[in-house]
């Protein structure tokens, strides 16, 4: 990481995106779910400084402790196979459907494409990226009452279903090694590394 944090930080003077995690935000999915959706606040240092009142197909905004900019943001009920509906926010700028809306501290909640936000997982080398997917998936299976360690099913899933994931997590491990192995060629050279290994 740090030959990576050096050629881009030093060499090359990246500035690396912002973070959709360092942002205020609203998820128009939890909000559903939590039944909180006809009212929300975000609060900057333990001050209220937007409220949003749900009406039947839009958020109406309030930015301010005197409201000082107020505006709507249209809501998009996209219809479930089974029933039920899953509710979207266009943003304010784009009208790009988004399920979350972040706040900068200035005057809109926008999308992560009119900010120029990441994630973190975008900011990660190949190697790394890949990992992360193989945990979250083991993270995943570990919560739900089962162990890819001892090759226990949870409780409830289906066979098929829990042996898919375990074959995404050999896949993600797979290719992580194998990204490893070039991240080492790219930094240290086809030589090194073979030196390095033969030496074993």
């Amino acid at each position: 990481m740090a030959h990576w944090g050096w050629y881009w930080g030093i060499k090359k003077k990246h500035i690396a995106k912002r973070l959709c995690s360092s942002l205020a935000n609203i998820d128009s999915f939890q909000l559903q779910k939590a039944n909180s959706m006809k009212i929300f606040y975000i609060q900057s240092n333990g001050t209220t400084v937007v409220t949003g009142v749900e009406h039947k197909d839009h958020l109406r905004i309030n930015i301010g402790k005197q409201a000082q900019t107020a505006y709507e943001i249209p809501i998009e009920k996209i219809p479930c196979h089974y029933g039920g509906f899953r509710p979207y926010f266009r943003c304010p700028l784009c009208e790009r459907r988004s399920r979350m809306l972040y706040f900068d501290g200035k005057s809109l909640l926008l999308c992560r494409k009119c900010l120029n936000l990441s994630y973190e997982t975008q900011q990660l080398r190949t190697s790394r990226r890949l990992d992360y997917m193989a945990t979250k998936v083991k993270k995943l299976i570990k919560e739900k009452g089962g162990s890819v360690k001892y090759n226990k099913k949870p409780p409830h899933m289906h066979h098929a279903t829990y042996y898919n994931m375990r074959s995404k997590i050999i896949d993600y491990e797979g290719k992580s090694e194998q990204a490893h192995m070039d991240e080492m060629v790219q930094w240290f050279g086809a030589e090194r590394v073979s030196a390095f290994f033969n030496g074993f």
